[in-house]
């Protein structure tokens, strides 16, 4: 998720890039299947998902707002469209395939996460009827296309006033979207991607209040969390927890030690390639564990470490090792 910014680079977003793929990985080591005898686990999946890619997507906004390509004029929208895609859709169609013809030959071998069925329903799943996508986890580089797609048209429209569009975007939320092309996604997370903008619109007050009010936000984003306890509208708990992590979250990763980790920022530096493959190495290795053991009870603080490790350490061998040496591949995912 690399982004060439037009202003200083602020190296608190890369930090927090890095917090992010961590959540999302924590997230992602168990898919379908639950691991008996290990509700902690399902309770922290539970309550990262009410807040890990709300946040993502809070980054994404704010990036595409602070290098100002949220307001790229009209004569070279259809030039910064064709690089977005090139940067967003051909990863996502490429590593679809990838996902559904590596889980379809796996599945033959190793036990598999959301195999596909049948050959021609899964491929449709792929890019139509995405809530059964054998590759769901790709969902947010296909929206973030959408985002870059009708953001700077909506603008344009709107001269320029983002605070409108924050609003259409609140109502949107709300809105019964279809499970279709992943439109689902699109209106849930788009409000989330808004708030990001405003924060990088308004970024000197913005950092003001984060710093001093610091504490008030990490209180109330912790008291939110309790939320994801009880059964309750999921829209609802995610609209509550999702916006309070957006400033408790940002105003973390301005302190000094986490601004300047090194672990923080270097996984922040490979979010992209860490997005795109994670869930494979993860299932990767999952399955060859459970050719020797299962996950439940005990084993799974096994699994653990060994899952969380090959989704954030294996991706990165990847592009260091073989990506680097083919300048195309490298490239899609910087």
């Amino acid at each position: 998720m690399s982004v060439a910014l037009e202003k200083k680079r602020l190296f608190e977003i890369d930090a927090a890039k890095g917090l992010a793929i961590i959540l999302v990985v924590i997230g992602h080591l168990v898919m379908r299947e639950q691991p008996l005898g290990n509700e902690w686990y399902t309770q922290l999946r539970v309550s990262i998902y009410a807040f890990h890619m709300p946040f993502f997507m809070y980054l994404s906004g704010f990036v595409m707002f602070y290098t100002k390509a949220a307001f790229v004029k009209q004569d070279i929208y259809f030039d910064f469209l064709k690089k977005r895609a090139y940067r967003l859709l051909v990863p996502f169609f490429f590593m679809g395939f990838v996902i559904f013809f590596g889980k379809t030959g796996a599945s033959l071998f190793i036990t598999v996460d959301n195999a596909p069925k049948d050959l021609w329903n899964g491929l449709i799943s792929l890019f139509w009827n995405t809530h059964n996508s054998p590759a769901i986890s790709l969902w947010y580089i296909f929206v973030a296309f959408i985002y870059a797609m009708i953001v700077p048209p909506a603008l344009w429209l709107l001269k320029g006033r983002i605070l409108p569009l924050l609003a259409i975007a609140a109502v949107i939320y709300i809105l019964p979207l279809p499970e279709y092309m992943y439109l689902d996604k699109v209106g849930q997370y788009f409000v989330f991607f808004m708030l990001g903008g405003c924060a990088a619109t308004y970024f000197e007050k913005y950092q003001v209040l984060l710093d001093q009010w610091k504490w008030a936000f990490w209180g109330a984003f912790i008291a939110s969390l309790s939320l994801t306890f009880f059964d309750w509208n999921w829209h609802l708990i995610m609209a509550i927890v999702g916006t309070l992590s957006i400033p408790a979250i940002h105003a973390l990763v301005r302190i000094p030690r986490m601004t300047n980790s090194q672990i923080l920022l270097f996984l922040g530096q490979y979010s992209f390639v860490i997005y795109l493959f994670n869930t494979i190495m993860i299932g990767l290795a999952k399955g060859v564990m459970f050719k020797f053991m299962t996950w439940h009870g005990i084993n799974f603080l096994v699994f653990v470490p060994v899952l969380l490790g090959a989704g954030l350490i294996a991706p990165i061998l990847l592009k260091k090792i073989i990506f680097r040496r083919i300048p195309v591949v490298d490239k899609l995912t910087m």
